[in-house]
């Protein structure tokens, strides 16, 4: 399977483009495990009331590239699409493999937006789980910024599941409050991604091994990432997205944002959280291997400091005896200045 040919395809396909959506969401979708996390947890939020009405209001499009066969609600304007002849295969061999088809169908699907009157793009994966306005208040951002970006805690499935349940509707929509599915997310978050938290480690002598790390505050979780989601992007920078594929969306977001770079405040009341199986905790090292490895990770892009730099928030429902918003600039500011240290 030549997956440049393929994309060249696609690329140059002649598709009907109907109506004037104003975003564009879609992913591949490959696998049983990813494709009963998008039609169990991933859609249902999508579908949450006040998240469907702000989707229906302003128009989208939903597209799937997918070798599963799944039962589509009616009314939601999804389109499927196949994927590259032999690739689920090849993702099984080797998993990395699907980073490969991410960033093919991602960059696809930032050319598809651009072609439309008035259309964003926002990167969806199949295991994400979006708060119940998250969309309402994302398309209201989007009048105002032509990049937006945002990170996630990343929890274990079968502790957070059960939780979700919960707050599923009749309708098998999953409406869930950001303050309560940033809660659920600290509850339920990976080994891996728990051993990534600075709570407590004021003295910064050692860290955990890791681009990726995070505070608990009073009332959310505050996150720092080069490498975050893209959320939207706007009708202009899509059209003028070149077809260069380096990388998957998080790994080249300088280059499609031009360099702009906006987060959701806690104020704005949006979290979405992904799902895995698991993870190993990160191993702690000293400050100084951390900080060589940290600025590595920016792969020698200073363009990316601007990502680091901008804190990406998921909001909580509060709880006593841990720092405010404040403090945690200071805490921030810390690692900054130590991380700047020659």
């Amino acid at each position: 399977m030549d997956i440049v040919a393929w994309y060249t395809k696609e690329y140059l396909a002649k598709r009907f483009y109907r109506g004037s959506p104003r975003l564009v969401i879609g992913c591949p979708l490959w696998g049983e495990t990813y494709t009963e996390w998008f039609m169990k947890y991933c859609l249902p939020s999508i579908l949450a009331p006040a998240n469907r009405k702000a989707l229906d209001d302003a128009g989208w499009r939903l597209i799937l590239y997918t070798d599963q066969q799944i039962g589509l609600p009616s009314g939601v304007p999804i389109e499927i699409r196949g994927l590259p002849e032999g690739y689920a295969e090849a993702i099984a061999e080797n998993g990395h493999e699907k980073f490969k088809i991410v960033a093919v169908v991602h960059n696809l699907l930032v050319h598809e937006a651009g072609r439309y009157p008035d259309a964003g793009f926002h990167m969806l994966l199949p295991d994400h789980v979006y708060s119940e306005r998250f969309f309402a208040n994302l398309l209201w951002l989007a009048w105002k910024h032509p990049a937006i970006v945002q990170t996630s805690l990343t929890c274990v499935e079968s502790k957070i599941g059960p939780m979700l349940e919960h707050y599923r509707q009749a309708d098998g929509s999953l409406p869930v409050p950001a303050s309560i599915l940033g809660m659920l997310g600290e509850q339920t978050m990976t080994d891996q991604w728990r051993s990534w938290s600075l709570d407590g480690n004021d003295k910064l002598r050692k860290m955990p091994n890791t681009d990726f790390i995070f505070w608990r505050g009073y009332d959310h979780i505050r996150m720092h990432c080069a490498h975050q989601n893209l959320m939207w992007l706007s009708p202009n920078r899509c059209r003028h997205a070149d077809t260069n594929v380096g990388g998957t969306l998080d790994s080249e977001l300088p280059r499609y944002t031009h360099n702009y770079c906006f987060s959701p405040q806690v104020e704005d009341d949006m979290g979405f959280i992904a799902l895995s199986g698991g993870g190993e905790p990160a191993p702690i090292v000293p400050f100084a291997k951390f900080r060589k490895d940290f600025w590595a990770n920016l792969d020698g892009n200073k363009d990316f400091e601007k990502y680091v730099r901008t804190p990406c928030f998921l909001p909580c429902e509060p709880a006593d005896g841990f720092p405010s918003g404040k403090e945690l600039d200071f805490k921030f500011q810390q690692v900054m200045r130590k991380l700047e240290e020659v």
